[in-house]
């Protein structure tokens, strides 16, 4: 339902351009900064999809993301656990920053797995550099 905080066992990915990856291609604390005028950063849910597997989840959004808006040849989908992001950056910000993973789909178009990170501060990297250590996975968008 929207608005509703993901488990901490859910997972996510976002979606990060080749400019927002690093030499080796692994994202950079710039692919978890909320947009200036963004609320949150956008992710995806893969288990709001209820598919059979991660390789068909990844397919998915993939396809969804496409009818939403351009993704690169070099763009890759980094996969985050939500309750291990959660925690890291609590143990690692002062004042113990909590962030929180709210599920938001959208109609138009359909994405029912579209999904906030709130509370990343637009004036501290710490939150989005901790999120960038703890991407469990990348996923090439081609």
């Amino acid at each position: 339902m929207k608005g509703d905080i993901l488990p901490d066992d859910a997972d996510v990915t976002r979606l990060c351009t080749h400019q927002q990856l690093d030499a080796n291609g692994w994202p950079k604390a710039t692919a978890f900064l909320p947009r200036p005028t963004g609320a949150f950063v956008s992710v995806n849910w893969l288990e709001a999809l209820r598919l059979s597997s991660r390789s068909v989840e990844v397919t998915e959004i993939l396809r969804v993301l496409r009818s939403k808006r351009s993704v690169g040849q070099l763009a890759k989908l980094a996969l985050l656990h939500v309750g291990r992001c959660r925690a890291m950056v609590t143990a690692n910000t002062k004042p113990g920053l909590t962030i929180q993973y709210r599920h938001e789909p959208e109609t138009q178009p359909d994405d029912p797995s579209h999904s906030g990170i709130d509370n990343i501060p637009h004036d501290d990297n710490t939150a989005a550099e901790l999120l960038a250590l703890s991407v469990e996975a990348l996923y090439p968008s081609r």
